[in-house]
């Protein structure tokens, strides 16, 4: 016989499935804005390669929050990661 935790979501899989889902999301995002922008080979290619780099780089510094015990304290990864995201924005 099953239990109830045995056959609920545990909150680490339904925050993955929303991380894989918010990944999609933004891939999807950047397709359509390189699509928006004229769909040339050079612009697909800028895209995917930006949100790669962004990607690769969200996950790197959690990650790194990860290691260093930042997830216990969240309010304060949340404002490093929004730091971030916005000091990638304003070289622009």
């Amino acid at each position: 016989m099953t239990t109830m935790s045995e056959t609920a979501a545990t909150p680490n899989r339904v925050w993955f499935g929303l991380g894989v889902l918010l990944a999609i999301a933004g891939l999807c995002g950047h397709l359509f804005a390189a699509h928006a922008i004229g769909g040339s080979y050079i612009a697909y290619r800028d895209h995917i390669f930006g949100w790669t780099l962004i990607l690769i780089v969200t996950g790197l510094l959690i990650a790194a929050a990860a290691v260093t015990g930042l997830t216990a304290r969240k309010s304060l990864l949340i404002c490093v990661l929004i730091r971030s995201a916005s000091s990638r924005f304003s070289l622009m």
